[in-house]
């Protein structure tokens, strides 16, 4: 058989489109053949050809992340699929190493994906750095709410959609790594589910503070985005979602872990409430990520040496020289291009694989966590002083490809 990766253009669109219609099962529609056109349009997407038929397919769809205000290019991986008869042939693999190392040399520091299987991605250097809490409550369950002073206006998408804009860019909960949503990808998460509804909150000036995006679903009231910037804004939406209680049997929410449950505000905090794993990520090029890397102040200089191992992405492995100065500039170098040399080394050295270290770095877990479970190796100290330097709050996404 003959086998050949390419980048896909235009006159491709269609073949992806039946693959990953066929892969995933869903339907040819028109709507769903222009949404996916617009995505691809937006995405540099890879097909393994096997004799000249397109067998597997891989989208990779660059945006801007905020992470604690430093701005990083990460690709968005999506729509990973090949037909029933070619699988098992290397070619997502063959496809994703060749896009982790287009993604490095066109200046992308970071990847996220939504895994199907977490296992699979993590020999290509992923790992889990988003989780979900996933709220399901019994109208008998729900809380009284309070009540404040401004009001809450339901809208049409076309006079919600400059409200949802603003007030998403001024959430800080969506600068841990969430996305700067661009033009094209708001228009295509808003028109692509034209089954949601769309309630703005706005104070006694009349200025909006919050949002919510729902859809009901027969007997379920389900919750997409709760946005508030302000205690007032989370009650006023509060209280407009519980006056769907006699509507609704059950209403379920699922939103980023923000380090705490909001069980503790219900009469009876008896809901199901539980912890869903959401989408994985890996640093695709160290150097560039920790030379920007947001690290907190702390009137000293420190300097660290960081054994990598990354099997997918080689320029990764090796060991770093990371020097973090009292005003929380880093610069790095490479002083030692083997992992190996991490046990023999003149200074010591805290090591381990890209996937612990994209854990430690994105904030999902703690440096002295990871050491504590074996994840991470070397002196216990230095990874307490490491600890002072990375910023607080776990890394939230809102968005899916």
């Amino acid at each position: 058989m003959a086998k050949d990766l390419r980048r896909l253009g235009k006159l491709d669109t269609e073949a992806m489109f039946k693959l990953v219609s066929y892969a995933f099962n869903k339907e040819q529609t028109v709507e769903r053949r222009e949404h996916f056109a617009r995505l691809a349009d937006n995405s540099w997407n890879y097909g393994l050809f096997i004799d000249e038929k397109l067998a597997s397919q891989v989208m990779c769809t660059p945006f801007t992340v905020n992470f604690h205000g430093t701005r990083y290019q990460m690709g968005g991986i999506g729509y990973v699929a090949s037909y029933p008869e070619f699988r098992g042939q290397g070619g997502i693999k063959e496809t994703m190493r060749q896009i982790i190392e287009d993604m490095q040399k066109e200046g992308l520091a970071l990847s996220y994906l939504a895994p199907f299987s977490y296992g699979f991605y993590r020999q290509f250097g992923y790992e889990q750095v988003f989780e979900n809490l996933r709220y399901e409550i019994t109208r008998n369950d729900l809380p009284k709410g309070r009540k404040v002073a401004g009001q809450v206006e339901r809208m049409k998408l076309k006079k919600a959609e400059p409200f949802l804009k603003k007030l998403y860019e001024k959430n800080p909960h969506n600068r841990r790594g969430g996305l700067e949503r661009p033009e094209w990808w708001w228009h295509y998460i808003l028109f692509k589910n034209k089954e949601r509804n769309y309630a703005i909150y706005f104070n006694e000036e009349h200025q909006p503070e919050g949002y919510v995006v729902y859809q009901m679903e027969n007997a379920t009231f389900k919750i997409i985005e709760w946005n508030y910037l302000t205690a007032a804004a989370f009650h006023g939406l509060g209280k407009f979602i519980l006056s769907h209680e006699n509507a609704f049997s059950s209403f379920v929410y699922e939103a980023p872990n923000s380090e705490h449950s909001l069980s503790y505000l219900l009469d009876e905090p008896s809901a199901k409430v539980e912890v869903v794993p959401y989408m994985m990520a890996r640093i695709v090029d160290l150097s560039l990520f920790l030379t920007d890397y947001p690290f907190l102040k702390t009137g000293q200089d420190h300097v660290f040496y960081l054994g990598v191992d990354d099997n997918y992405a080689p320029w990764n492995t090796g060991i770093w020289q990371l020097s973090v100065d009292a005003t929380g500039q880093a610069s790095v170098k490479k002083v030692s291009e083997k992992f190996a040399d991490a046990k023999h080394f003149e200074q010591p050295v805290l090591s381990g694989a890209i996937q612990e270290w994209t854990q430690l770095f994105m904030g999902y877990r703690r440096p002295k966590d990871l050491a504590f479970y074996g994840r991470l190796h070397g002196p216990l100290a230095a990874y307490n002083v490491l600890e002072e330097l990375i910023p607080r709050g776990l890394p939230t996404l809102v968005d899916y490809f």
